[in-house]
């Protein structure tokens, strides 16, 4: 096999491998977006509502109103780690609890996507 031969394999090579770790991550975030969304629906809708519009059943009696995600995006940063700190965190002066003693690491960053989710579908 000459030189040329083999750099152009190489080359596919590495392009099938990038593509295929870009489907496997692809379906790993969406798998977390359904598993988030579950536990959103079991703990967060009834304040951000069922659709994150803030609209939750809650949500009448609060003062500041819940996040309305597709409207209103995030207030305090819409990155992976920004959304999960806020979820765990809580946010002081709110009605939006620390959530780092209720759930685990693993499901708050299953929810943080599936809000970033929300948020995202509203762009569209």
């Amino acid at each position: 096999m000459n030189k040329k031969s083999f750099f152009a394999i190489s080359l596919i090579f590495v392009v099938l491998a990038g593509f295929s770790f870009q489907c496997g991550k692809k379906k790993k975030i969406e798998e977390s977006i359904e598993t988030g969304k579950n536990i959103y629906e079991a703990n967060c809708s009834p304040c951000h509502g069922i659709n994150g519009e803030g609209d939750g059943p809650g949500a009448a009696a609060l003062n500041p109103k819940p996040r309305n995600y597709k409207k209103d995006g995030f207030k305090y940063g819409s990155s992976i780690e920004e959304v999960k700190r806020t979820i765990s965190e809580g946010i002081e002066g709110t009605a939006m609890p620390t959530w780092a003693e209720v759930l685990t690491d693993d499901q708050i960053t299953h929810v943080a996507e599936y809000v970033k989710s929300l948020a995202a579908s509203s762009a569209e």
